[in-house]
């Protein structure tokens, strides 16, 4: 009886091998066009990130030379932020995407990074006097459960290295 299980086991493992194979080119076939595809967005993003680049300096040399007295009013400070803070988020997506083309792998530590600065980012430019209690509660819970994963990822890190 022992012996049959053993014979099935291995009939099983012999089939999905066997089937592995067979689908191993079409599998590869995927796996470039995937490839393909997160340098085309590679590309793209790059277009993104110097554009929005020379939006952000546009966007500082048009309040110098509209009020050169005082430049920055609170308002045009956190929008001026705000934009900032954008192109960090994409420049970040562009980091995460280098990552994957390099190692094929996902980098958790910069995923929970682009994350945090994308809600840093949506905290800062709020307009709190319009928004609803239940969206801050929200924004709050978002940002301490990113907060406690990324503390708890550096501390397991931490761990394995010592």
């Amino acid at each position: 009886m022992a012996n049959e299980q053993e014979g099935e086991s291995e009939n099983d493992e012999n089939h999905l091998n066997r089937h592995h194979r067979e689908d191993e080119p079409f599998i590869q076939l995927l796996e470039n066009i995937v490839l393909w595809c997160v340098k085309v967005l590679a590309v793209a993003i790059t277009f993104i990130v110097a554009w929005a680049t020379s939006d952000v300096i546009y966007y500082i040399y048009r309040a110098i030379i509209d009020s050169p007295t005082h430049f920055f009013h609170i308002d045009d400070l956190i929008g001026l932020l705000g934009s900032f803070l954008a192109v960090l988020v994409v420049i970040e997506v562009f980091m995460n995407i280098i990552f994957y083309l390099r190692s094929d792998a996902i980098h958790l530590p910069l995923v929970l990074s682009t994350a945090l600065t994308a809600v840093a980012r949506k905290v800062i430019i709020i307009d709190y006097t319009k928004q609803m209690p239940f969206i801050m509660i929200a924004m709050a819970a978002l940002i301490l459960s990113l907060g406690i994963t990324f503390w708890l990822l550096n501390k397991h890190v931490k761990s394995l290295h010592d």
